[in-house]
């Protein structure tokens, strides 16, 4: 009598359902920015950049290589957070704007 298989039985199925696609698990490499990059995308200096790291409202650099870079994806999820943050506007923003046309007597 041949010996029984005791190992769990595997399908695609079950594995599909559970973890998805192979390809799904797979994630592109982190492109690390430079500085100038950095200010590129952001729209904002240096000296913007690292007083915001030093609040801890920018994200953090990180020293690879002997240089200073960013991950690409902290400063796109930070560019993100900043368009969708609450937009300033006056406290009178409701009332009609003033009537600045002079031509009228």
């Amino acid at each position: 009598m041949p010996a029984q298989d005791h190992r769990p039985h595997f399908s695609w199925n079950t594995h599909l359902k559970q973890r998805g696609p192979p390809w799904a698990q797979l994630r592109a490499p982190e492109v690390l920015l430079k500085l100038e990059q950095v200010e590129v995308h952001t729209g904002m200096k240096k000296s913007y950049i690292y007083r915001e790291m030093e609040k801890g409202t920018f994200p953090q650099r990180h020293k690879i290589a002997g240089g200073t870079h960013w991950l690409q994806s902290d400063v796109q999820r930070w560019i993100a957070a900043r368009s969708n943050a609450h937009r300033w506007q006056p406290d009178n923003a409701t009332m009609p704007a003033a009537d600045c046309d002079t031509t009228r007597h």
